[in-house]
């Protein structure tokens, strides 16, 4: 590999011919970018061929220099990987460009290496970019057809099949105003490394990006070599494929809207998505509305589309399952399971709740918060918060009722499996008073506090 020295050896004052650029390049960067004119600029700088001279073209421009910052992420996966953190910033350096790294922590849980590292790396993002942010990505067409044609051996559906989009918010958030911008997404990375070589620019070349075991570089050396040979242009080709599949599917998702928005339910369950989907209404449908809806209300929860078999086949289940039982399966960072006759999305704090005293009308609570009436005696009572997991033989008082086995008030309530175990109980002295949001809280048969006047509420809507 060449010394830090050698790879990085241009200044912005330095550039070659601007005729080394071809025009195409630089009129799809500025179409891409022109109608966002005061917005911050980001770039995704890997230290590859295709983010450096992506960063290089925005750097020409004194307008576009001041708006960006490139960041780095650093996967931490191979040994190089703090050494191309140095070379991305002393080009940076060299550019005038503002820099920043950010070094994140790949965990699979289940998933291959490539797609936790790129879920890591779009967490770093969102955590990183602020309102109203352009992030630009140098994906090229030989990048979509891989993409595709990866999906396509997964088993995807229209919408996996869609590929990447060249405009997307950031996020599936609502409301999420940042936006992903890959403006070279029609070209073939042959045209990129000409414009690249007619620079005399030196990038990073990472060694993985040989390794077989991998499919995208399965697809990459071996499938789309030997698809060339027989159809000329075949990324530009599956690229515009891509493209016309995303119309198809914005299309469809714009006629079956209407059709599919009454099965999302509003849910106020702590630690848990603001829609729920009603498997009712999903059943009357019929089976060419299921992967429609369920994306909708992934969409709607703020949550990625599925891709492949496993989430269809999650749902399959939970559509024969006996009322008692609670198919679920995890999915990106969540828990997707049915309770009763809807589909839920939920995420617990990692850690279980511990004991506290309830000192303020306002207390924090594994993910939600527990209100009381300011009026009540419960406060000066020394009343602690446990979680219901943590009473042996839970039994509730309900003054003019008999008392209550938590399994009873678990069904006679509705709640959710999963917010059973860490389900708030306020006790004294240990004397159970009552569950928040379930039932008042009493002490010798007086009512300190109504039941809707003390609950367990989440914080803020839950936004996935």
């Amino acid at each position: 590999m060449p010394s830090a020295k050698t790879l990085w050896s241009w200044s912005f004052h330095e550039w070659p011919e601007p005729g080394a650029v071809t025009d195409q390049l630089i009129a799809l960067l500025s179409a891409s970018i022109a109608p966002y004119p005061q917005r911050p600029l980001y770039l995704g700088l890997s230290g590859g061929l295709d983010s450096v001279l992506l960063l290089h073209c925005l750097s020409r421009d004194p307008a576009w220099r001041e708006r960006l910052t490139a960041i780095h992420i650093n996967h931490q996966l191979m040994a190089e990987a703090d050494h191309w953190q140095q070379l991305c910033g002393q080009l940076c350096d060299s550019l005038g460009v503002a820099f920043q790294a950010q070094k994140v922590v790949v965990e699979t849980a289940g998933q291959g290496i490539e797609a936790a590292a790129r879920a890591a790396r779009y967490q770093a993002f969102d955590a990183l970019l602020p309102a109203d942010a352009l992030l630009l990505l140098a994906h090229h067409a030989d990048d979509q057809a891989e993409t595709l044609l990866l999906r396509l051996l997964r088993g995807s559906g229209l919408n996996g099949l869609s590929a990447m989009p060249a405009r997307r918010p950031l996020t599936a958030q609502s409301g999420d105003t940042r936006l992903l911008l890959r403006p070279w997404l029609s070209l073939p990375r042959a045209e990129l490394e000409v414009a690249a070589r007619g620079l005399q620019l030196h990038w990073v070349q990472d060694p993985s990006n040989h390794d077989r075991a991998y499919d995208r570089n399965w697809l990459r050396h071996d499938v789309l070599p030997v698809l060339a040979g027989r159809t000329p242009n075949i990324s530009q080709r599956l690229a515009a494929t891509a493209q016309r599949l995303q119309q198809d599917q914005a299309l469809l998702t714009t006629l079956l809207t209407d059709r599919l928005e009454p099965l999302l339910m509003p849910c106020n369950w702590p630690c848990t998505a603001s829609l729920a989907l009603d498997l009712g209404a999903l059943k009357a449908l019929g089976p060419a509305y299921f992967h429609h809806a369920l994306n909708l209300w992934l969409q709607r929860n703020g949550l990625p589309p599925f891709q492949g078999d496993k989430l269809p086949h999650w749902l399959s289940q939970c559509l024969v399952a006996d009322p008692d039982r609670h198919p679920s399966v995890p999915y990106a960072g969540h828990t997707l399971q049915r309770f009763g006759d809807a589909l839920y999305a939920w995420r617990l704090p990692e850690s279980a709740p511990q004991p506290c005293q309830l000192t303020s009308t306002t207390l924090v609570w594994c993910g939600g918060v527990v209100q009381t009436d300011a009026g009540t005696d419960v406060l000066a009572m020394g009343a602690e918060l446990v979680a219901a997991a943590d009473i042996d033989a839970l039994k509730v008082p309900w003054p003019g009722r008999p008392s209550r086995t938590a399994k009873q008030l678990w069904q006679e309530q509705q709640v959710p499996v999963w917010l059973r175990p860490v389900w708030p109980v306020i006790r004294v002295e240990g004397r159970v008073l009552g569950l928040p949001g379930l039932t008042p809280v009493s002490d010798g048969g007086r009512v300190l506090c109504a039941a809707d006047s003390c609950g367990w509420q989440p914080v803020l809507e839950y936004a996935g």
